[in-house]
């Protein structure tokens, strides 16, 4: 009777060891999970729950990415994430997508790059457009040499990339850009909007309006600056600032190329400072 009980507890002890085991290999499966579906599909929700080191292409329509809390994105490309225009759409439009972070994308070069048309997803004259949200949430990150890119080339017939962000989390770029888009505006802004616990630093490109309540730190750049080249039809908008606007270097905090005065399309109920000395704002025709 004491060898058979004896005999039981070896075999319950058996079992419960590769109980535990099974379970820790799942829950280690689960801890690398990868980004799935990857590449992006139409119509659906791309999930990013653990580590995901290949990046992630959002090449469709009606594409929904999501970065968990405590997830890591990160690839070996242009852009940890890139989004880059459809192949099969009809020229004239708009690939729409929404990637919301809430825990951390981080590339070498682009956190996140808005990209040219692909073989294929153009007709014989124009491109299709990719039209983008991007919301980082409160403890989310976007960071790189660039943290958004948004530089789609060879022209606005070869199609454009516009983009929203509404930020509560931080983007940043060791370059000391985080946001940018390209001279001719087709990679351009709709608008920006920065939540009071956002961090953004130097945002460089066409940006349909501007709102923040956070923290926009240029460093040695301009905080917020437009780019010298070819405007789009729908230029530049008015910048709102309830929080703070901040360069420290030889650059004006707010600089706009436009050929009319900035200070007249800005609107400030917070701080807009320069710790280098130089103006708060400046342009062509700034006061």
């Amino acid at each position: 009777m004491i060898g058979g009980t004896m005999i039981s507890a070896r075999r319950w002890t058996l079992a419960l060891g590769t109980s535990v085991a099974a379970l820790a290999t799942a829950s280690s499966s689960l801890a690398w999970a990868q980004c799935a579906p990857s590449p992006a599909v139409a119509d659906s929700i791309t999930t990013c729950s653990g580590i995901e080191t290949n990046g992630l292409v959002v090449a469709v329509d009606k594409a929904q990415v999501v970065v968990d809390a405590g997830a890591m994105v990160s690839g070996p490309g242009r852009g940890a994430i890139m989004v880059v225009p459809p192949v099969g759409m009809d020229s004239y439009a708009a690939a729409t997508s929404t990637i919301t972070v809430r825990g951390t994308i981080s590339g070498a070069t682009a956190g996140i790059l808005f990209t040219s048309s692909q073989t294929g997803s153009s007709d014989y004259s124009y491109g299709v457009r990719t039209q983008s949200a991007i919301v980082v949430e409160q403890g989310g990150a976007i960071q790189g040499d660039v943290g958004i890119e948004v530089n789609p080339t060879g022209g606005f017939y070869d199609g454009s990339a516009w983009v929203t962000i509404d930020n509560s989390g931080t983007i940043s770029g060791t370059s000391g850009i985080a946001v940018r888009g390209n001279d001719s505006a087709t990679g351009r802004f709709d608008w920006i909007r920065n939540g009071t616990t956002g961090v953004i630093g130097a945002i460089l490109g066409q940006v349909g309006s501007l709102n923040n309540e956070g923290l926009i730190d240029g460093g040695a750049n301009s905080a917020i600056s437009d780019v010298l080249g070819n405007y789009s039809y729908y230029g530049q908008g008015t910048i709102a600032n309830g929080g703070t606007i901040r360069s420290s270097g030889a650059a004006a905090t707010i600089f706009q190329y436009r050929s009319f005065n900035p200070s007249n399309y800005v609107e400030n109920a917070g701080t807009i400072e320069n710790l280098g000395g130089v103006d708060k704002l400046a342009g062509p025709q700034a006061d």
